[in-house]
C-alpha cells in the first residue's frame, strides 16, 4: 500500500511538473502567437516558404529562427528586425547573396546558410562582434570580406564546398577561431594566416590546391588535427616538414611515398 501510494504521489508531481513547464518551441506561428511571451524558437523548416509572416516580429523573446529546406531565394528582410536573434540557420535554400542588412543582428552568434547558392558575404558581417559560429557549407563563394576578421569571440569557421580561390591574410587576426574547415575549394592554394590561428584545435583542409602550407606552424600548440588529405600539390619534402613542426598533432596525409595514409601524433 505505501508502494502504491508513493507511487501515486509521484505520478502526481510529474504532471504537475509538466504542466507548469513553459512551452518554448514551436513550428507554427499561429500557435505560437497563443504564447507570445513564451516563444524562443520557431523551426518553419520543410513548408515551402518563399516569404516570412511578419507576425514574427511579435515575439520579443524569439532568439533562435529555423527556416531549413523552403524555397527562399534571399532572407526576408524582416528577419533582420528581429532584435534578440542569436541563431539564424537557414540551410538548403536557393539564397545567392545575403544583404548588408544582416549587420542590424548585433546579438547574432550562429549563423548557419549551408546548401544554398551564395557567392559573396558582405563586409557587413564584421560588425557582429557577439558571431562565434558561421557555418557556409555548399554554396559559391569565391572569398570573404577582410573584415572578417573582427569578428573577435569566431569560434567555428565552415567553409568547406565552395570555389573559394583566395582568402585574406586577415584571417589570422581570429585569435579565438578553434575549428575551420575549408574541404573542397578546388583552387584555394594559399593559406598564409594559417600559423597565426594560435587557439586553433582542428582543421580540415582536404582535396584544395595547397602547395606549401605557412612557415611556423609550430606556433599551432593547440591544434590537435589537421585533414591535408588530396593536396596532391604538396611536396614529398613538404609534408615531411609539417610532420615535423606539428609533432603533438594528428597529422592526416594521403601519400605513397609516405606509407598512404600518414597519421602523427
Amino acid at each position: 500500500m505505501k508502494k502504491i501510494l508513493t507511487f501515486i504521489l509521484l505520478a502526481i508531481s510529474l504532471i504537475t511538473y509538466s504542466q507548469n513547464q513553459k512551452k518554448t518551441y514551436f513550428h507554427d506561428i499561429g500557435e505560437a502567437i497563443k504564447h507570445k511571451k513564451d516563444v524562443e524558437t520557431i523551426d518553419l523548416s520543410r513548408k515551402n516558404l518563399t516569404n516570412l509572416d511578419t507576425r514574427v516580429l511579435e515575439f520579443e523573446n524569439l532568439t533562435t529562427l529555423i527556416l531549413d529546406k523552403n524555397l527562399f531565394t534571399k532572407i526576408p528582410e524582416i528577419v533582420f528586425e528581429i532584435k534578440n536573434l542569436e541563431h539564424l540557420q537557414i540551410n538548403f535554400n536557393r539564397i545567392d547573396s545575403i544583404s548588408k542588412s544582416i549587420s542590424k543582428l548585433k546579438n547574432l552568434k550562429y549563423f548557419e546558410f549551408n546548401g544554398n547558392r551564395v557567392y559573396k558575404i558582405p563586409s557587413e558581417i564584421g560588425t557582429l562582434e557577439n558571431l562565434e559560429w558561421i557555418s557556409a557549407l555548399e554554396n559559391n563563394l569565391r572569398t570573404l570580406p577582410k573584415e572578417i576578421s573582427s569578428l573577435s569571440k569566431l569560434k567555428h569557421l565552415q567553409l568547406s564546398f565552395n570555389r573559394i580561390s583566395k582568402l585574406p591574410k586577415e584571417l589570422g587576426k581570429l585569435k579565438n577561431l578553434k575549428f575551420l574547415y575549408l574541404d573542397k575549394n578546388v583552387s584555394l592554394e594559399n593559406i598564409d594566416f594559417l600559423s597565426n590561428l594560435v587557439n586553433l584545435q582542428e582543421a580540415s583542409i582536404q582535396n584544395c590546391y595547397l602547395k606549401k602550407l605557412p612557415d611556423d606552424m609550430g606556433n599551432l600548440k593547440k591544434l590537435k588535427s589537421i585533414d591535408l588529405r588530396n593536396n596532391y600539390f604538396l611536396s614529398k619534402e613538404e609534408k615531411v616538414r609539417i610532420k615535423k613542426e606539428l609533432s603533438n598533432t594528428k597529422v592526416i596525409l594521403a601519400d605513397k611515398d609516405l606509407g598512404g595514409i600518414m597519421s602523427t601524433n
